[in-house]
């Protein structure tokens, strides 16, 4: 039990900051409550809740999240240090800011007021003014960060709702399914740095055992980038009439991307591919990426060059088609450069490409790869700074319909 407080100067009038604040006072002594309610509600406070102990404390704000609390620290039964105790234990409660008043001056009595986890301590006899003030600065930070929690959470729900839209465009699995009938199977790993990122692929099937391919990695991270990468979604989709050939699609994406960087500053590395199960061959054209890792299926390695200018840079760059002979049970794994770029250890590209390799050789068949790559991946980092496609093609047998 404390000694009854008084106010030593005048109770400050109304003033902006505490309109709309519910501060819950808790002390034994009628007469402190009494006088800190009178001061609150005069300094413009929209609502004061005074309770005698800690029990009663803790029942109104089951039921009540105030603003502020001051709480006296001696008060018989539960005592302050266990009343704030129990509120940082109460996850809807942890971040309430605790103003701790008290007659105690003792260097640990100060100590173990914030070892309970106060926020603040006021000392008895309280300072009107003081008081007002403290409580002012406390409630408002409060505020301030629970409608910044708000706010985060808002836009964090968005933004899945925005990569769960770019990942809907990107091929289904119906898709999939009907090329692997064809005799093209592929399956896809992402991931993105943050909640939504830049990298993207799609995959069209074509007639005669064919199938059309984009791959592409946007510069950037984040909601920059996603904004890019959907600008090139409404290049490629629907597919233009031209789809199936490597160069026109790369001129396609060279003017028009061109243009687009003028409002929407960014390059996008990618390459245009055309998958042919029934010749036994693969052609792209590229610009910007990293090589490919063609594993065969009787173990060798080979590297599908996918260099050349990023596309958005000029608006007509040369660029070479390029294609490979490729048998069933072929793999070739493509990706964005994060994989490159944050292996641990910072090795030379060729040590990454021969690991890639080796995930193809150990992997026992069947769909999966990319994700299996992806996550031995993701497990050696610490934290990759970049979105993560891997795209893994591997050419069959058409299966017979029915």
């Amino acid at each position: 039990m404390s000694s009854p407080s008084s106010p030593s100067s005048r109770i400050p009038s109304a003033q902006p900051g505490l309109d709309g604040v519910t501060v819950l006072v808790v002390d034994d002594l009628e007469i402190n409550r009494a006088l800190i309610t009178q001061i609150l509600q005069r300094a413009g406070c929209g609502r004061v809740i005074a309770v005698g102990g800690g029990e009663e404390a803790l029942a109104v704000m089951a039921a009540t999240v105030p603003d502020c609390v001051l709480l006296d620290v001696m008060m018989p039964g539960m005592n302050g240090y266990e009343v704030c105790r129990h509120i940082r234990a109460t996850p809807a409660l942890a971040e309430l800011p605790v103003i701790f008043q008290t007659a105690l001056t003792d260097r640990q009595d100060r100590l173990d007021a914030f070892g309970a986890g106060g926020t603040d301590i006021i000392s008895k006899p309280l300072e009107a003014r003081e008081l007002v003030a403290r409580v002012r600065v406390h409630a408002a930070n409060a505020r301030m960060s629970r409608e910044l929690r708000a706010y985060q959470a808002r836009v964090e729900s968005e933004l899945a709702d925005a990569w769960l839209v770019a990942k809907a465009l990107m091929p289904h699995q119906e898709t999939l399914a009907g090329l692997a009938a064809a005799g093209i199977d592929a399956d896809w790993f992402i991931r993105p740095c943050t909640t939504i990122g830049g990298d993207l692929w799609h995959l069209w099937p074509l007639p005669d055992g064919r199938a059309a391919m984009l791959l592409a990695d946007v510069s950037g991270h984040g909601i920059a980038a996603a904004v890019r990468a959907f600008g090139v979604h409404t290049l490629l989709l629907p597919p233009p009439h031209f789809i199936d050939d490597p160069v026109a699609v790369a001129a396609h994406l060279d003017r028009r991307l061109k243009l687009l960087r003028r409002d929407l500053p960014g390059l996008v590395a990618a390459v245009a591919v055309v998958l042919d199960a029934a010749r036994g061959r693969i052609e792209w054209v590229s610009g910007g990426l990293r090589d490919a890792v063609l594993v065969r299926e009787d173990g060798g390695v080979d590297l599908l060059n996918l260099s050349g200018l990023p596309f958005g840079l000029l608006e007509s760059p040369p660029r070479q088609h390029r294609e490979v002979a490729v048998a069933p049970g072929d793999r070739v794994v493509w990706f964005s450069d994060a994989l490159i770029e944050h292996f641990p250890g910072d090795p030379p590209e060729e040590e990454v490409q021969a690991w890639v390799a080796e995930r193809v050789r150990e992997w026992p068949g069947g769909p999966g790869l990319a994700a299996h790559i992806g996550e031995r991946f993701l497990e050696s980092v610490e934290s990759c700074g970049d979105d993560l496609l891997i795209v893994v093609t591997r050419m069959g047998v058409a299966k017979p319909a029915g």
